[in-house]
């Protein structure tokens, strides 16, 4: 009576792509733990963003990208632009048209608290949503302050302080690049973080 496991099919498909010396993967569930801890650097981030595509959905552990990269190289006594401007590397991921986090996101979320919980005192961040120009800007204005509540909310449940955080949306009117390609809409649609 037990179905087959919902990675199954994308892990076979997956396969060929996954090939390297020291790469580990760890199935339990919907979530997925990684270890790349034996490839050089660029190897890490390239099998780390082919596992994210395959596996979106799920919760995967262990990614390494250049976000978490330069959150564990903070140094300590880092202050809060080295911290925002490490944040901004991160990546957060919503369901299509809500304000519900991906399961993928978790880990990224995790290292990204544990770094606020460390910043100076006194440094409070704000928390922009970005979308882009798809739909309507009211819509957009709404879903942009619902994704960065979203984002503290859960930033909170990892132990960052109420009084750290601020969140704010910003729907379409701040694009970083042109929204006429998909590349620049994906750019667009961002958590953007600031020291206030």
């Amino acid at each position: 009576n037990t179905l087959p496991a919902g990675w199954m099919d994308k892990l076979i498909a997956a396969l060929p792509e996954l090939k390297a010396d020291g790469l580990k993967l760890g199935f339990d569930g919907d979530k997925l733990h990684v270890d790349t801890a034996g490839l050089d650097e660029q190897a890490r981030f390239a099998l780390s963003e082919k596992l994210r595509g395959h596996f979106a959905g799920h919760e995967i552990s262990g990614l390494w990208d250049r976000a978490a990269a330069a959150l564990a190289g903070l140094k300590a006594g880092f202050s809060g632009d080295d911290l925002v401007g490490a944040l901004n590397l991160t990546n957060i991921y919503f369901d299509t048209g809500s304000a519900t986090i991906t399961g993928d996101s978790q880990q990224t979320l995790r290292a990204a608290a544990d770094a606020i919980k460390q910043a100076p005192a006194g440094t409070r961040i704000e928390l922009g949503g970005h979308t882009d120009n798809t739909g309507d800007a009211a819509g957009n204005l709404t879903l942009s302050q619902q994704r960065a509540d979203a984002v503290a909310t859960r930033l909170g449940e990892l132990g960052v302080s109420a009084g750290v955080l601020s969140a704010k949306g910003y729907g379409q009117e701040k694009p970083r690049a042109d929204s006429a390609t998909d590349a620049g809409k994906a750019q667009n649609r961002r958590i953007e973080f600031s020291v206030v």
